[in-house]
């Protein structure tokens, strides 16, 4: 099958205690679905360079490990995987570059890394229909309060399709600092943990996973949320009983001038993000 796809091998040296000489692939993304081999139990890593979101199969689960770390990919089958696509998104520009992904019989030499290349000339993914799209999300965010658009955005990054998240200017995904369950519903049966952040600006907006854990209905309000909060808001106002495809919904808790971490109930924090009161005399 003849392939546009440009291969070129180039050959570096990784300086360890010893130096050894690994090989990087180089692929030029050409609009065309990039065949990535994988080996079971075996570390494959993807240099993209741009700041990303993947999209999986569901159908992956327990099967592949992605990690995603400055641009670059980390992918390690589990088991055998039959082929299957992945979507890589740009957070900043939309750009969706696909993967296909499927286990091969293990060599005596490693896979080597694959290094994604572009072609300056060309803006393949900013085409007339996409550049008006980007220019209708920059007006869009230009007309409406900040956590308004961070609210949107991120409820599109965790509920829609990948290909239909319109790029904001200004947003960006950070880290979570926080971890485990968080105690913010004291008065609800519910188990609560961030799962993702974005940044806007001074605006930081923390999306939460509650669950229900008991059986019933619960009413989510506002008040509920033990947090020194700018705004919070839910995907859905109300969860169903545990166990039951209602029985999960989103917060989105936005904070200014810092991440989450910085607005939960003292005893809460952590030793390091805590900060010592003067002796009042």
């Amino acid at each position: 099958m003849k392939t546009n796809l440009k291969r070129i091998m180039a050959v570096g040296l990784l300086c360890c205690c010893s130096a050894s000489a690994f090989a990087v692939e180089l692929i030029k993304w050409e609009r065309l679905p990039i065949p990535v081999p994988l080996v079971k139990d075996q570390e494959r890593v993807i240099f993209l360079d741009k700041n990303v979101r993947v999209g999986v199969s569901s159908k992956l689960s327990g099967q592949l490990r992605i990690q995603s770390a400055s641009g670059t990919l980390y992918l390690l089958a589990t088991d055998e995987i039959e082929p299957s696509r992945l979507q890589v998104q740009d957070v900043e520009t939309g750009e969706v570059i696909l993967l296909d992904v499927a286990t091969v019989p293990a060599k005596e030499q490693p896979l080597e890394a694959i290094q994604v290349v572009y072609d300056e000339n060309v803006d393949y993914q900013r085409d007339t229909h996409s550049k008006e799209k980007i220019t209708k999300a920059q007006d869009k965010a230009l007309s409406i309060p900040a956590p308004v658009a961070l609210t949107r955005y991120a409820a599109q990054m965790l509920y829609a399709p990948l290909r239909t998240v319109e790029p904001i200017p200004g947003i960006r995904q950070v880290p979570v600092k926080v971890s485990g369950p968080l105690p913010v519903f004291p008065m609800l049966p519910v188990k609560a943990e961030a799962v993702a952040a974005f940044k806007l600006g001074s605006y930081t907006l923390t999306a939460v996973r509650i669950q229900h854990q008991r059986a019933g209905k619960v009413e989510l309000d506002p008040r509920d949320v033990q947090a020194n909060l700018y705004s919070v808001a839910f995907q859905h106002s109300w969860l169903g009983s545990k166990n039951t495809p209602e029985d999960t919904t989103i917060a989105y808790m936005i904070t200014r001038h810092g991440g989450l971490e910085k607005f939960l109930p003292l005893a809460l924090m952590a030793p390091e993000t805590t900060q010592e009161l003067p002796n009042e005399k």
